[in-house]
């Protein structure tokens, strides 16, 4: 049995990096300069493509993103700043860390992961949330994939074309259904009131696989198949979210 996790976001600066990064990818000019930031041939990256995991690649950028930002502030030492970006995500900066020193420079550097990897949660969960955007971020990661093949993983079937993957896991099916609240993206079929829950939901990829779309845990969306036939090798996002009232 997967239980879901409880954990306590820092949304503060969280939508301003959001905010950025849905804008950037709406425009082939803001999509290349958030790709100066993924490296998707890496080893790292051709291993979260290839099946779903829990460390996506816009996890990556966010983390590098975030790390350059206040990683300036270090070199800088502008503690006024890092002390706020700090209490932001419930963190502190000890009082022998206060004055500048190389060797305190190098331990803040260190303890800067933290507030990092609440940000970095909180941005996520809040771009998990925008399906459009996630397509957008999936479309531009296919033109990095697209250059890449069976000579660069294991996982690739051709050129720019990666393996569907065999088994996507219970916590992003529960993560997609819980999403995008049991319903067809498409045509809003309710898939919730069925014997087995997940019985006519199929997990689409929303940039197909034949483009050159990857099995990130960003790039999938709740069909029924009715709609997941018609749709095809298209990249394409329900755009209806039901509201709190």
């Amino acid at each position: 049995m997967v239980k879901n996790q409880k954990r306590k976001l820092f949304l503060a600066h969280a939508y301003g990096y959001a905010g950025v990064i849905a804008i950037r990818l709406r425009s082939r000019s803001g999509q290349e300069d958030l790709l100066q930031w993924v490296d998707v041939s890496s080893q790292e990256s051709l291993q979260i493509i290839s099946r779903p995991q829990k460390k996506s690649i816009l996890h990556c950028l966010i983390h590098d993103l975030a790390l350059s930002d206040w990683g300036h502030e270090i070199t800088h030492w502008n503690l006024y700043k890092l002390e706020g970006f700090f209490r932001a995500h419930d963190e502190i900066i000890p009082k022998q860390l206060r004055q500048w020193t190389e060797g305190n420079s190098d331990k803040l550097w260190n303890r800067l992961e933290r507030p990092l990897k609440k940000l970095e949660d909180a941005t996520f969960h809040l771009l998990f949330g925008d399906r459009n955007t996630l397509l957008n971020f999936n479309r531009m990661l296919a033109k990095e994939v697209a250059v890449l093949g069976p000579g660069d993983h294991s996982s690739f079937k051709r050129q720019g074309v990666l393996q569907r993957p065999t088994y996507i896991p219970i916590w992003l099916r529960k993560a997609v259904f819980h999403r995008d609240q049991g319903r067809c993206q498409l045509c809003q079929k309710d898939l919730t009131g069925l014997v087995n829950p997940l019985a006519d939901a199929e997990f689409d990829h929303l940039w197909p696989l034949a483009k050159s779309g990857t099995n990130d845990c960003t790039n999938f969306q709740l069909l029924c198949k009715r709609c997941n036939n018609r749709k095809g090798a298209e990249g394409k996002a329900g755009v209806f979210h039901y509201t709190y009232w």
